[in-house]
């Protein structure tokens, strides 16, 4: 098992490498392209698709951070079941706890006291 130590530096390396990796991408793909939002039908009457001139790396990027946010909202949805059984089991110990304080109040200090055996 790897110390907690060895964990963050390789955490560390990961992230780093894929920094670099990203970085070097982006360099290596800083030329222009034209992204159109939908196929050209100006032909059969539809107005002309939205256009925009951008390195290649900024629609890369928005690509991936689509992709991340599109993933974690699918987590975020598939967990919900468990953060709401979460909540039910929240409630639960908070009203079972308030239970016990109040037969706790009830009883006051009237109970013997046991052996330390």
């Amino acid at each position: 098992m790897l110390k907690e130590g060895a964990v963050r530096r390789l955490k560390f390396l990961f992230v780093f490498l894929f920094a670099l990796v990203i970085g070097v991408l982006s360099v290596a793909n800083s030329g222009p392209v034209t992204v159109t939002a939908w196929p050209d039908l100006s032909d059969y009457g539809v107005a002309a698709a939205p256009e925009a001139t951008l390195p290649l790396f900024i629609f890369g990027l928005f690509c991936g951070l689509v992709g991340f946010l599109l993933g974690a909202a699918r987590e975020w949805a598939r967990e919900g079941r468990i953060r709401r059984t979460a909540r039910q089991a929240r409630k639960e110990a908070a009203a079972l706890r308030a239970k016990v304080d109040a037969l706790s109040d009830e009883k006051g200090e009237d109970l013997p006291a046991l052996s330390s055996r």
